[in-house]
Parts: structure tokens; C-alpha cells; sequence
């Protein structure tokens, strides 16, 4: 028990997370997936053992090990009762895998169930994922204006918190939504969007599907070169990943480029090498897919015999996962099949039903194809009035479709456009009264001080841009998405996006309080902030605030400081300076660090030192420290901007609670800031 305790799971499941799922690696998973069945079991906290759970459900789905992920599902499931954040997450894993397996309206069950009771304000990553796919869903079943809807929210939850990784999937999922709906140029442009951030990150799984996706489109466009280019980028990428849910996918997909670029001869050899990688590995969406597609080849080089037992196979598996758009295809296909074998009687019903399926999931080319086999069938039989009642029935449906179609797409344009539109207004009209109200500040203040003005207003314009900024940036994201998505949003959305708007507010007005009380305190003789605060706490209320960045940089953010440390000073102004120390150290962190936040008091001292593993201030950088517009020779490693002022304005924070605000070189290199505070008593 005592091992189990020092275990920081935390650090254990992000890394897990990593090894399993977004970066597996072929050498460590046997290793990791040990590691996480031990602490699945053995983890003291029963939110911990649930997340395991979840990780190795994940895992056993990649691998196609379907039983053993809906067992640990299973038991992630009874560890969550009881706790509704836990139970949504663990929800949205069950959805991610029946979707997975084409099994898109028991996913749509799971997911409406539980997408209003995430909590933005306090998950809002699990809520952008739930979105994004339950966009994705929506798409397969057709609720197209739905799906639209829920991938505008999902990319605004993204933006919201900088999700990188996150927004690729989100670009990613949009990209299939255009290219079923044959919008091919804004497809690659979005699939092109999620590549070039996979590709930053190193998320190979990832990177690996939306190069195949590019070079699919690219051999549309016939274009080889580009289409073989961004192939063999995916196959290098599956390959590196391990994940066999990838490299299968990634052979299929092989058969698929070269049936566009025309080269049936290394489409037959995709196949084949397709199926023998499914026998080990039997993803039952994937393979349907390839025994299907291998029919098809074996029906146009007349080999009928080999060509239907694989049809069969096909049909059952798209059935088995209420797959439409694939029942649809292999319908047609068997249809095929019959009239090339002179069946036509045979044909006739088979490829009726396709007409219906496919035309149901708008699959406008093969309706037509299916149609025209259809009318053939019957011209063969003799019943010529027939088809040419179903060629004019068929000319009808689809110039409909067709138009509406149109006017969907330009419905979504001109949204775009006046959300674009919006957001601009916004901007100029925030300008304006921030220019309006500088000026009458001025006025009012010209006749009585209007040299403390001067220097006053200097200094809260870098405060408003410095600790400002991004909370304002938010408040803009969230109000813009409401008043834009105002008809399509659920009241509980709006209560959601409310909730967040009012949390921001009361941090910014904090800050504001507490700037506005040290330039009062300027102008007295007296008037040290002072009152009694917990520095433990501050501390964890610190790392809340800062886990969504840390997590964002791949960076471990730890508290180390037990029961109770008390201090004199002023909680907003220890918080304003306690956020400068942490997100100077993730600015300069690199990924995979930890940074400490230790607590400890002396004799008549309390402090509180944030400790990082970068690479420390150089002696030639220390004289600019804590100076006003001080820039330092070290860069940020995640290409973050900065002002030079919050060391500055921090270290004056610090004085205004009678502290003090040091650097020092961090043992074994990095940096070490210490708040220092006098000591106090709880009842001081």
C-alpha cells in the first residue's frame, strides 16, 4: 500500500494514455499494457482504476481484441457509478467503439444519453470530444444539419481551450463530412488542416489516416505523383504506430487508390494483402470492406465462383453493424453479379432493395449505377416499359436531391460567412468603447493628477494585455458561438456557456480588484494588503486553474505541502503571482518536464516556490529580471508570445503584501522562483 501511495497516477495515466493509444510504440506496449492491468486493479482511488480501465478498453479495440474492451468497459462502467463526469468519460469510450464498428445508432443512444450532463466548465475537453464525435455519428446517419451544428460547437470547445491535437480531430471528422457530400476542395483543405498539426505533434496513428484520405483525393483528381507521395507517408506512419486497427485500415485504403488511378493489378494485390492481414487481425467494418471490394474485382475478370462466397461473407458482416451505405453497395454488387450471369430474374430484387438503401444514405453515384442495372434487368426480361419508368423516376429523385444538396451547401457558406462577418463586428465594436472609455478617463482626471494618470494608464493597459487578454479572448469565442448558434442551441447549452461566462468575469474581476488596489496603495504612505491565507490552498486552486495547459504541453504539474501553511497577504494577489511563476514555467518547460509547486514555512516565513526542468537563466539574463519589457535569451518551447512584464509586475504584487519574489537556480539546473510572505497564525 505504501508503493501504491507514492505512485503518481496522474503522471502514470497520461503516460499510459500515450503508450497505448496516441503514440503507441511496438517496443513498449506489451510492457505498458502489463503495467496498466496492475494498475487497473491495484490503483487506491477508484477514479484512477476507472481511467485504466478505459485506456485498455481503447487498446484491446485497436488490436482487435473486442470481447476483452467491452470487459474492461465493463468494469470502467461499475467503477464510474456514482460519479457523473466519470460516467460521461467512460460513455464516450463505449460510443468511440461502437462507432468504430459501424454500429453508429447504438452509439447515438449512448452519447445523447450522457452530452448534456458533461459540464463544460469543468471538463470542457471530454465535452469538445463528445461533441466531436457525436457530429461524426449524426453524419453516418444522415442528420446532416445536426451533424453541421455539433462540428461548429466541437471546433468552438477546441479553440476555446488551444486543443491542438484535439482540433486536428475535429478538422479531420469535418473532412469526411464534406467528402461524402462530394465537396472535395473543402475536404482536402480540412484533411490537409488535421495532417499538418498530426504531423507537428507526431501523432502517427492520426498523421496516418488523413494521409490516406489526401491521397485518395489526390488520385480523384488523377493526380499520381501527390496520391503515391502522401501513400507512402501513411504507410510509414501505420507502420511506426504498431496499431494494427491502422495498418489495416492503411492496406485497405492501398486497393482503393489504385482502383482510382486504374492499376488493377496492384489493386488485386492490395487485396490480397489486405484479407491475409484481416485473418490475423478480423476488424469486422474493415474487413467487409476488402472481401467486398476483392468481389468485385473477381466479377469483372468473370470469376463468379470466387467472387460470391465473398459477397456473402461482405453482406453478412455490413448487416451484422447496420452498415447502410455498405448493405447498399453489396446489394448492388450481388445484383451485379446475377445479371452478369444472366440471372435476371434473380437481379430484379436484389437490386431494388439496393436502390432504396442507397438512396436512403444519399449515395447519389451508385443509386444511379444501381438504377441503370436495375433497368437493364427488366429490359432483359422483356419488360422495356419498366425501365423506362424507373430511368424518369430515377432522373426525378436526383435532380431533387441534387438541388437540395446545392442549397444545403450554400446555406452552410453563407453561416460561415456571417459568422466571420459577426466576429469582425465585434471586434471594431469592443475597440470603440475601449477607446471611448480611455479617453473619458482621461478627461476626468486631466485637472488632478494628471501626471500619476499618465503613468497609471501605461501601466494598466500592459496589465490588461498581459493577464487580460486570453480571458477576454474566451468571453468574445463563447458569446460569438451563442449568439450565432442561438436557434440550435439546448437551453442547457446556454446555461453551460453562461456558467463559463460567469466564472471568467469573477477571475477577471479579481484581477482587476487586486491591480486596482495596489495603484491606490501607490498614492498612501500605509497600506500593506494584508489578511490571513493558506498558501496549501492557493496552491491547489493554482494547479485547477493551470491542468488544461500543462496537459496541452505534455507537462506534469505536482503540489508538494501537507495540512495547512498560513501567511500574510492577500489571496487574489497571491493567485495573480502565483499563475505569472506557473505560466512563466511552462513557457519555458519542455514537454514530458514536471513542475513542482512546494509550500513549506520557517520560524516566521511562509513560502511557496515553483520549480521547473528548463533550462534555468543564464548570469547574463539575471540583471533583466523582474525589470519592466525585460526579454530574456531563452525561448519559449511551445512558441508561446510575452510581454516582459509579468515578472515585473508580480515581483511589485509581492511587495505590496510586505514579500518577496526571488529567483535561484534550481538543483540539478531549471529554475526556482520563491513567493516569500511572513508567517501568520490561523487566527491572525
Amino acid at each position: 500500500m505504501e508503493e501504491a501511495a507514492s505512485i503518481d497516477y496522474l503522471a502514470l495515466r497520461r503516460r499510459l494514455r500515450k503508450d497505448l493509444i496516441t503514440e503507441p510504440s511496438p517496443e513498449r506496449v506489451r510492457a505498458s499494457r502489463k503495467e496498466c492491468e496492475v494498475a487497473a486493479e491495484n490503483a487506491p482511488r477508484r477514479e484512477d482504476r476507472a481511467v485504466f480501465c478505459q485506456i485498455l478498453a481503447q487498446h484491446c479495440s485497436n488490436y482487435a481484441e473486442s470481447r476483452a474492451a467491452y470487459e474492461w468497459l465493463d468494469e470502467a462502467e461499475r467503477l464510474s457509478k456514482g460519479k457523473p463526469q466519470l460516467e460521461a468519460s467512460t460513455a464516450y469510450v463505449r460510443a468511440s467503439l461502437l462507432y468504430r464498428e459501424r454500429r453508429a445508432s447504438e452509439a447515438r443512444e449512448v452519447v445523447e444519453k450522457y452530452i448534456d450532463a458533461v459540464d463544460a466548465s469543468v471538463d470542457v475537453r471530454l465535452a469538445a470530444r463528445m461533441n466531436t464525435m457525436y457530429a461524426g455519428i449524426l453524419d453516418s446517419l444522415g442528420e446532416v444539419e445536426m451533424a453541421d451544428a455539433a462540428f461548429t460547437k466541437a471546433l468552438a470547445l477546441r479553440e476555446r481551450v488551444g486543443d491542438e491535437a484535439g482540433l486536428a480531430v475535429v478538422f479531420y471528422n469535418y473532412a469526411e463530412f464534406c467528402a461524402q457530400r462530394d465537396d472535395d476542395a473543402r475536404a482536402l483543405d480540412f484533411f490537409m488542416k488535421a495532417y499538418t498539426i498530426e504531423k507537428n505533434l507526431g501523432l502517427q496513428s492520426q498523421m496516418a489516416q488523413s494521409a490516406c484520405q489526401i491521397s485518395l483525393l489526390y488520385a480523384s483528381r488523377n493526380n499520381r505523383p501527390d496520391a503515391e507521395r502522401f501513400f507512402t507517408e501513411a504507410t510509414s506512419a501505420a507502420n511506426a504506430s504498431g496499431v494494427p486497427n491502422i495498418v489495416a485500415l492503411t492496406k485497405a485504403n492501398a486497393a482503393s487508390l489504385y482502383e482510382r488511378l486504374g492499376d488493377h493489378t496492384a489493386r488485386l494485390s492490395a487485396l490480397l494483402e489486405a484479407k491475409t492481414y484481416l485473418d490475423r487481425y478480423p476488424f469486422d467494418s474493415i474487413r467487409s470492406m476488402v472481401l467486398g471490394n476483392l468481389a468485385s474485382v473477381y466479377i469483372e475478370q468473370e470469376r463468379f465462383g470466387e467472387a460470391e462466397p465473398l459477397l456473402e461473407q461482405a453482406m453478412k458482416l455490413s448487416r451484422k453493424l447496420d452498415h447502410k451505405y455498405a448493405i447498399g453497395y453489396w446489394l448492388f454488387m450481388k445484383g451485379l453479379l446475377r445479371s452478369r450471369q444472366e440471372r435476371f430474374e434473380e437481379a430484379i430484387p436484389l437490386l431494388s432493395e439496393a436502390v432504396n438503401t442507397l438512396s436512403d444514405v444519399n449515395a447519389h453515384v451508385y443509386t444511379l449505377k444501381a438504377f441503370a442495372e436495375l433497368a437493364k434487368a427488366h429490359s432483359e426480361t422483356g419488360n422495356t416499359a419498366i425501365a423506362s419508368k424507373l430511368l424518369a423516376e430515377w432522373a426525378t429523385r436526383y435532380i431533387d436531391e441534387h438541388n437540395a444538396e446545392v442549397d444545403q451547401r450554400i446555406r452552410r457558406l453563407a453561416d460561415s460567412k456571417e459568422r466571420e462577418r459577426q466576429v469582425k463586428e465585434d471586434e471594431i465594436y469592443r475597440l470603440r468603447n475601449v477607446e471611448l472609455s480611455q479617453a473619458m478617463d482621461n478627461l476626468k482626471e486631466a485637472n488632478t493628477e494628471l501626471h500619476d494618470l499618465a503613468s497609471e494608464k501605461d501601466e494598466f493597459m500592459a496589465i490588461a494585455a498581459h493577464d487580460l487578454r486570453n480571458p477576454l479572448a474566451d468571453m468574445r469565442s463563447m458569446l460569438t458561438t451563442v449568439i450565432n448558434s442561438v436557434d440550435v442551441l439546448e437551453k442547457s447549452d446556454i446555461v453551460d456557456f453562461c456558467k463559463d461566462l460567469l466564472a471568467t468575469t469573477t477571475r477577471m474581476s479579481a484581477t482587476v480588484h487586486a491591480f486596482l488596489e495596489i495603484s491606490r496603495n501607490d498614492r498612501r504612505t500605509s497600506g500593506i494588503l494584508k489578511e490571513t491565507v493558506d498558501l496549501v490552498h492557493l496552491a491547489h486552486r493554482a494547479l485547477e486553474r493551470h491542468v488544461s495547459r500543462a496537459e496541452s504541453k505534455n507537462i506534469s504539474v505536482v503540489v508538494k505541502g501537507t495540512g495547512q501553511v498560513w501567511a500574510e497577504g492577500d489571496a487574489s494577489i497571491v493567485d495573480a503571482v502565483l499563475d505569472n511563476m506557473l505560466s512563466n514555467a511552462m513557457k519555458f518547460s519542455p514537454k514530458g518536464s514536471t513542475i513542482t509547486i512546494d509550500v513549506v514555512s520557517t520560524d516566521d516565513r511562509s513560502l511557496i516556490r515553483v520549480i521547473d526542468d528548463g533550462p534555468g537563466i543564464g548570469a547574463a539574463d539575471r540583471a533583466k529580471l523582474f525589470t519592466k519589457y525585460g526579454r530574456l535569451s531563452n525561448k519559449p518551447t511551445g512558441g508561446e508570445d510575452s510581454l516582459g512584464l509579468g515578472l515585473y509586475l508580480a515581483k511589485r504584487m509581492a511587495e505590496r503584501m510586505n514579500g518577496r519574489l526571488e529567483y535561484d537556480d534550481a538543483e540539478g539546473g531549471g529554475s526556482c522562483f520563491t513567493l516569500t510572505c511572513r508567517r501568520a497564525s490561523k487566527d491572525v
